[in-house]
């Protein structure tokens, strides 16, 4: 699998959310339930959307398609 790297800039800093997300990540061993997110996404300003269409489910970054 091809690596990619990128620069992700934003303001106002969102550290403390991807902290929280790090965090419900770990506390469901990586499988949180779909609505787990929204909560600290609304604390952040961040909006999560469905996956695209064609798409039955989100992915993590390094799992194979």
């Amino acid at each position: 699998m091809p690596q990619v790297r990128f620069v992700f800039i934003t303001s106002p800093a969102l550290d403390g959310f991807f902290a929280e997300m790090a965090e419900l990540n770990a506390a469901t061993n990586g499988d949180p339930p779909a609505a787990a997110p929204r909560e600290p996404g609304a604390r952040w300003d961040c909006v999560f959307t469905s996956p695209p269409s064609g798409d039955d489910r989100a992915r993590t970054v390094n799992e194979p398609t």
